[in-house]
């Protein structure tokens, strides 16, 4: 069982499962409580005013001084964010979320503050509603504005047309990033994960750059570049090896390695294939993450 799933069972409150978001409505405060850093960490969300005031920076300053479990707070004009610590375990840390909740909350009531919209200000009129994948505080009318503006950003980026030939220029500018790091690397007696991961990050980052816009071809095209350039890293790396070696230079050696290719040593295959395996792990998670992120751009409704 989840922390936040802990924390629903104890308190009835509701979780969207979807966006791993507790949210409800407690002595009249809306809140939302979301995980960050890969759901080790967590937040506690409000949207607070005070006679159409947004919230001042040391407004909670003697709530966190007193407190035992919350960490840092963070005012964002009418949001205020709190960092819950963390426990031991999931229980403590469920324990923690929901002693938070209760020192904020009567806090909040103790100063007369008010549950408002986070755009506008106006209190009593507020619901909670995910725009973009993001928690906001917002009346019917400030969403339907809010989506209405967002809808706006999304035709403008479905208009977009693919530039293949300027994506592949972007790709290679990237993909020269991760051959760098390769042979940097390589030099100092490295396989590294690191090199590997730069290479695919850079390679697929560099064709959306260039390329504005990235469809199953950009990835397809990235995928080539990418493999291609890290047999080009690992022939470099191991040029300038043999070019030390036996003092000469760089492109007395790299010409005819290129052209050969493998040498017949089995730790060469267990190098290339290890930083084959590390750019393709790199270049998988950052399309996960261009993939993720468009799918949040879409994740626009009313919790509950």
């Amino acid at each position: 069982m989840s922390v936040l799933e802990n924390v629903q069972d104890a308190t009835g409150f509701q979780l969207d499962k979807e966006t791993s978001t507790l949210y409800g409505v407690k002595d009249g405060f809306h809140f939302a409580v979301i995980p960050t850093g890969d759901n080790k960490t967590y937040q506690l969300l409000f949207s607070l005013g005070k006679t159409n005031q947004p919230v001042a920076d040391d407004d909670f300053r003697e709530l966190k001084a007193n407190s035992k479990v919350i960490k840092r707070y963070t005012p964002m004009n009418y949001k205020v964010i709190f960092d819950i610590k963390t426990g031991l375990t999931k229980a403590k840390t469920a324990e923690n979320i929901q002693q938070a909740l209760d020192e904020v909350v009567s806090f909040l009531k103790s100063r007369q503050y008010e549950d408002v919209d986070e755009m506008t200000g106006i209190s009593g009129q507020s619901d909670i509603y995910l725009v973009s994948g993001v928690v906001n505080f917002l009346s019917p009318e400030s969403y339907a504005k809010m989506t209405a503006e967002l809808n706006i950003d999304i035709q403008k980026e479905a208009q977009k047309s693919e530039n293949v030939i300027a994506g592949i220029v972007g790709a290679l500018i990237g993909s020269l990033v991760g051959v760098a790091a390769i042979v940097i690397i390589g030099q100092l007696g490295y396989v590294s994960i690191i090199s590997g991961v730069i290479m695919g990050v850079s390679t697929i980052s560099g064709y959306e750059l260039l390329g504005k816009r990235l469809t199953k071809k950009g990835i397809a095209i990235s995928v080539i570049i990418m493999l291609l350039m890290v047999y080009v890293a690992n022939q470099a790396d191991l040029s300038l090896t043999i070019a030390r070696y036996y003092g000469l230079g760089f492109f007395e050696v790299f010409p005819t390695i290129l052209a050969e290719g493998a040498i017949d040593d089995p730790t060469y295959w267990e190098n290339l294939g290890m930083i084959y395996l590390f750019s393709v792990l790199g270049f998988g998670s950052t399309v996960y993450g261009i993939v993720k992120s468009r799918q949040e751009k879409f994740t626009t409704r009313r919790l509950g």
